[in-house]
Parts: C-alpha cells; structure tokens; sequence
C-alpha cells in the first residue's frame, strides 16, 4: 500500500503535532505500507516524522493564506494549475492520500481528481 501524506506546516505547533501523530497511527495501521510525506521545507517536525514515514519530501504547496490572498488571487492564480498538476503526479499511484487541511489546495484539489481515498482533515 502506497500512502501520501501532505501538511503546510514545519514547525511543533498544535496542527504539526496533530499531523505527526496521524502519521503515526497510520504506520501502526499499515505497518508494511510505503509512506511518503510532504512538506513544504524542512523543520522540527521532520525529527518526529522520520520514525514513521518510509521518505519525506519537501516542495513548494500552494497554501491559503489570509495575509497573502490578494497576491494568491491574481498573481499566483496563474501557478495553480501547474501546482495541481505537480501535485496530480506525486500522488496518482497512491492508494490513499491524507492532506492535513484544506488550505493546502494543490494537493485537495488533485486529491479530488484521483479515484482512490482521499482524507482532507
């Protein structure tokens, strides 16, 4: 089984935390699964997540942002499709995909592409 697992943060806030711990009980679910995560840089959380995760990534997330919504809105409205599609790749062989929130919207709008269970928590 092939699980892709995707969160905006990097830090070891309440969300990060919450985060590693579904990436923990997942391994514990599917302890032979192949468990890939993404990230948008590398951070505290990584220590944590190396313990249950079989690689991590790290690559640019198209997040929602309240600060930086004028600028998502025009400017980077152009990128969204190509980072949808980035996100499409990565996950089209997977069996399952959990992004984290729903401000991560490349990786929930690719998850809704794809025919295969997608959890957006």
């Amino acid at each position: 089984m092939r699980i892709a697992c995707v969160h905006q943060g990097y830090e070891l806030y309440g969300s990060d935390r919450s985060f590693a711990e579904s990436v923990a009980a997942l391994r514990a679910a599917f302890p032979s699964a192949d468990i890939e995560v993404v990230l948008p840089r590398s951070g505290p959380i990584v220590r944590i997540l190396e313990a249950h995760a079989s690689r991590i990534v790290f690559e640019p997330l198209w997040v929602l942002r309240r600060q930086a919504i004028a600028r998502l809105a025009t400017v980077e409205m152009a990128r969204l499709p190509v980072a949808v599609f980035r996100a499409w790749r990565r996950l089209k062989e997977c069996d399952l995909v959990y992004v984290n929130t729903s401000i991560v919207a490349d990786y929930a709008l690719a998850a809704r592409l794809l025919p295969q269970k997608a959890v957006l928590h």
